[in-house]
């Protein structure tokens, strides 16, 4: 049986695409990004796919067999290699280049003017530590139990994500208490404004923001290579003073983080793909499969 996208447009900026990778919960109608969706190529080197908003690893040490794009913090488009260590050893670089005043301009910026990806509810009410959690698709699969207990122990609050389904929000209920939970439709980027230190697992962007803010960040996840920023904080996670290396990481042209802001984003596109040209591709067989 041949599978068929939901969408036949799946990319950026298309409604129904955004419907069902949400699972019904509404986006805020945000078009900033799209004139970088446009600098994109259809397809990658060789006829390689460019896919929106998929992360596969294909850990074929001789071959690269297509990229993926998402829109990352309403503030960039994140372009990667669809192989994990690849991906990795891109952030490595960039995390060790020099971080330029550029770098710091756009890191200034994702800290003053970030705001929530879906439609959700301000608040006024603080929280001095918090944990964001990912949604019920991929909650196992990113998060160590273990350490949302040892936090929640230590006073530290659950902000269930958007995509949290009823049962698991009971089951959160259930395991921590009614008082450690938050609910989903409040705003991630309201209670982050009030916190002094935020924790999550390695698909969130909150804890990207919350580094640009200055903010402790604590880690959650178990380590999964496959999900969206795994790359990003696997450099995070090993550096003491985190603010400056994200200013690196967005320094370096090559990273993949295309910035909105950019005077300089069709260059950074075109070096993003630039640093794998001599590696041999592999053509998709065909369109629809």
């Amino acid at each position: 049986m041949a599978f068929f996208k939901m969408s036949t447009n799946e990319e950026l900026g298309d409604s129904v695409t955004h419907f069902f990778k949400t699972g019904g919960v509404l986006r805020n109608k945000d078009e900033t990004l799209l004139p970088l969706k446009k600098l994109l190529p259809s397809n990658g080197p060789m006829g390689t796919r460019v896919e929106y908003d998929v992360w596969y690893d294909m850990a074929d040490k001789n071959r690269i067999h297509g990229y993926v794009y998402t829109d990352a913090m309403g503030k960039f488009l994140y372009l990667r290699v669809g192989d994990a260590d690849r991906s990795y050893a891109a952030m490595e670089k960039a995390a060790n280049s020099d971080p330029t005043a550029e770098g710091w301009y756009v890191l200034n910026d994702l800290a003053s003017s970030s705001s929530d990806k879906y439609k959700l509810r301000k608040t006024t009410k603080t929280y001095d530590k918090v944990v964001f959690l990912a949604g019920a698709n991929i909650l196992d699969k990113a998060v160590d139990w273990s350490k949302l207990d040892d936090l929640v122990t230590k006073g530290w609050k659950l902000k269930c994500h958007p995509l949290t389904s009823r049962d698991l929000n009971q089951l959160l209920i259930k395991r921590f208490g009614q008082s450690a939970v938050i609910d989903k439709k409040i705003s991630g980027y309201s209670l982050l404004e009030g916190a002094s230190a935020v924790a999550c697992a390695e698909n969130s962007e909150m804890g990207i923001v919350a580094v640009a803010k200055g903010r402790e960040l604590v880690g959650v996840g178990c380590g999964n290579k496959q999900l969206t920023y795994s790359a990003i904080y696997s450099q995070l996670n090993l550096s003491v003073d985190k603010r400056t290396t994200l200013a690196k990481i967005l320094s370096c042209k090559s990273s993949g983080l295309i910035p909105v802001i950019a005077q300089d984003a069709e260059e950074r596109v075109q070096l993003f793909f630039n640093q794998y040209k001599e590696l041999p591709h592999v053509k998709p067989k065909s369109n629809n499969t």
